[in-house]
């Protein structure tokens, strides 16, 4: 029975548990230590070519693999990271195959909680692709955004009136932007 795998202070992969993988997943273990551990970066750049590294080796995220299963369970453990996160990642890669094509098609989300609550909207349903978000959204998403809007009133309600200067000026321009959605939401 083989021991666990580990990573030295380096990020490389340390003897153990790693016999019955390839070198090239020990090359990908390694790299993806290394470029967790040696930033300790959380940018949304990290986190595409995180996504990018291991779609190259497994392929896309809607094909299930068994082996790419524990794969992406090294891989979580190298990054030190939760597996839900590296899959969110490798739909991040799958959906825009460059981080300028993600900046391009959303502007306005630039961290990594904004792309996450995209990503239901983003996602394509079985046998489809989805470059673009979604007319409908998941029930995770819509839970989300019910969520979000309760918390959102109770906040409203606590600050009425809206105070007058910079950042109560900068709220009614973001409440008048949700009007708009809002209508355009209710009009479908």
């Amino acid at each position: 029975m083989s021991s666990p795998m580990g990573f030295d202070v380096n990020g490389k992969v340390t003897e153990g548990g790693d016999r019955d993988f390839t070198e090239e997943d020990k090359r990908l273990f390694s790299q993806l230590a290394e470029l967790w551990h040696g930033h300790h970066r959380t940018d949304l750049e990290t986190r595409h070519w995180t996504g990018v590294l291991l779609n190259k080796r497994l392929g896309p995220p809607d094909e299930a693999q068994a082996y790419g299963q524990r794969v992406l369970e090294r891989a979580a453990e190298a990054c030190r990271i939760a597996q839900s996160e590296i899959s969110r990642m490798r739909w991040f890669a799958h959906l825009f195959d460059t981080l300028d094509r993600f900046r391009q098609a959303h502007p306005e989300v630039n961290t990594w909680t904004g792309f996450k609550e995209l990503l239901p909207g983003l996602k394509p349903r079985k046998g489809d692709k989805a470059k673009e978000q979604t007319t409908t959204l998941s029930r995770t998403a819509t839970g989300g955004v019910t969520r979000s809007l309760t918390g959102l009133i109770k906040k409203l309600q606590g600050m009425d009136p809206i105070p007058k200067g910079g950042p109560g000026e900068a709220l009614r321009r973001k409440l008048q932007e949700l009007i708009k959605v809002v209508k355009s939401c209710l009009a479908n």
